[in-house]
């Protein structure tokens, strides 16, 4: 597959977690079952989390990627960064509160995963020394 596709395929996988990751919370600390109005918002916040993850997550994919640096830590990092940046743009212009940072932060990280996921499967050979999982 051609680079650019994987780094947009990458990045619409990786948008699903924060998407359906802000459904879970009510209905896990309610202990209610998930209600349709929770499976109708997932797309409906899809929209606002792709664009994010478009507008500062493949900033980043570039750039490691010309240094030869995507790996399951960057991944991780860059997801926790564009967390906290979507953060800092939501809350504008009052800063953003911390339990704001320790919910999107994670939803971030999670997302760095999933996009790294996507960009191993696409090139398993790529592997700089040192990232998790070389041969």
């Amino acid at each position: 597959m051609h680079k650019t596709l994987v780094i947009f395929v990458g990045m619409a996988a990786a948008a699903l977690v924060p998407a359906i990751g802000l459904n879970l919370p009510p209905t896990l600390i309610d202990g209610t079952s998930l209600s349709m109005t929770n499976i109708l918002f997932i797309p409906l916040a899809y929209m606002f989390v792709l664009p994010i993850a478009l507008v500062f997550g493949v900033p980043m994919v570039v750039l490691f990627d010309r240094l030869n640096l995507v790996n399951v830590w960057t991944a991780m990092g860059s997801g926790a960064c564009v967390g906290a940046i979507a953060t800092i743009v939501i809350r504008l212009p009052a800063p953003p509160l911390p339990r704001d940072l320790l919910v999107d932060c994670p939803l971030g990280l999670l997302s760095g995963i999933v996009f790294w996921l996507v960009w191993r499967w696409n090139y398993p050979d790529r592997l700089p020394s040192g990232d998790l999982g070389s041969r």
